[in-house]
Parts: structure tokens; sequence; C-alpha cells
């Protein structure tokens, strides 16, 4: 397996899955990544959202892995220390991959977009849970409106619910695999949130499967 880690926060590390014979590019908590290759894109969510958009004409597609919707006006970090300006939050991760997107010659007008993830992986719905834990549901208010204002319409998604997701994306079809694991966290996610703590660093073709 080879790690990508480039600047921008476009991190994924790439291997060859047999089962498809195809490159698998895996996209890590708080990444992106943009490709116009053959390869399939994967993430693994529990609260985290992934935004997976295309343009078909200039044959280009990415996704991203947020964890949370949006740093603060202020600078004031209110996620338990957990500041800086990395792609971990939405508003940051739209951007860098919408932007990406149309350093390769995609168009707003074409983008097509799909949605993943935001689950309640804590049981915050059920247990009044404080902020942190009810960082699935804010997650998905905040791409939703985010895309709203962008004029992007959502074709697809799969958002919500007391699941953890592994998804698959295919670039060139613009095709979604979805697997739903019941009261499973991403171990990803949680490894990369107690990373951060500790740093303290500043078409409906959806399947499930």
């Amino acid at each position: 397996m080879r790690v990508v880690d480039r600047s921008a926060g476009q991190a994924y590390s790439v291997f060859w899955d047999p089962r498809s014979e195809r490159q698998i590019l895996r996209v890590s908590p708080g990444g992106y990544c943009v490709t116009q290759g053959s390869h399939l894109i994967s993430t693994v969510l529990g609260s985290c959202v992934a935004t997976c958009i295309r343009d078909p004409k200039a044959q280009v597609a990415g996704m991203n892995h947020f964890m949370l919707p949006e740093a603060p006006d202020d600078g004031h970090e209110e996620w338990r220390g957990l500041t800086g300006m990395e792609a971990r939050y939405g508003n940051f991760a739209m951007e860098c991959l919408i932007n990406e997107l149309m350093a390769r010659g995609a168009a707003k007008e074409r983008m097509q977009v799909k949605v993943f993830g935001g689950g309640d992986v804590l049981g915050a719905e059920r247990s009044g849970a404080s902020l942190a834990r009810s960082v699935g549901n804010r997650n998905i208010a905040f791409v939703r409106e985010y895309l709203k204002s962008e004029g992007l319409v959502v074709m697809s998604q799969d958002l919500g619910g007391r699941v953890s997701r592994s998804v698959r994306y295919l670039p060139i079809t613009g095709q979604v695999w979805v697997k739903h694991m019941e009261h499973r966290t991403s171990s990803e996610e949680a490894a990369y949130r107690k990373r951060l703590h500790d740093e303290r660093v500043e078409t409906n073709d959806v399947e499930f499967f």
C-alpha cells in the first residue's frame, strides 16, 4: 500500500483490489481525493460525511471526508481544543474538492453530486447528547445547506441513521456502492479524532451490499 499525502488535505492511500481489478484510492478522515483515472475511491464513515462529485464531460471526479461542519468565524474552536484550517471542516473540505475539480476542467453546472454518512453512531438522538455527540446531524445539515447555496443538486444520498458506512465510488461511471454496518463507529474516524485531540493541531445508482 502506498500512502499519498499532498498539500491542502489531499490525503489517501493506494492499494490494488484483486476482486474489482482496480486500484483503490482510500480517502482518510479529514482528506480528499480527485482523479481522472479508472480507480475506485473508497472511505469508511461514522458521523463524518463524504461528498462525491463528478463532471462526466471533463471526466474528473473526487471524494472528500470531513469530520466537523464548519470552522468558527472568530477562530475559536468549540470542539474540545481541535483547531486549524484542514479539510476536516466541511466548509474547507468542500472548497478544496470543488476547486481541485474545477482546476482539472470541471464546471459547476455539470457537477453530479452524491452524499453519504452522518450516522448517529454515538447514540446522540436517543441520549440527549452533547454538541460533540450530535456531530452527525450537524454534518448533514451543513452539507445540504452548502450544496444548496452553491446551486449543486444532490442526485443520490444515504445520510443519517444509526449506522456506519463503507462507501466505494467509481468515478468513470458515477456508480456508488454502500455497505451499512450497524451500531459501529469508524475506527479510522475514532483514531483521527483522538490524534487531533492529542496533538491539538490548528442519477440514483447507489447500490447497497
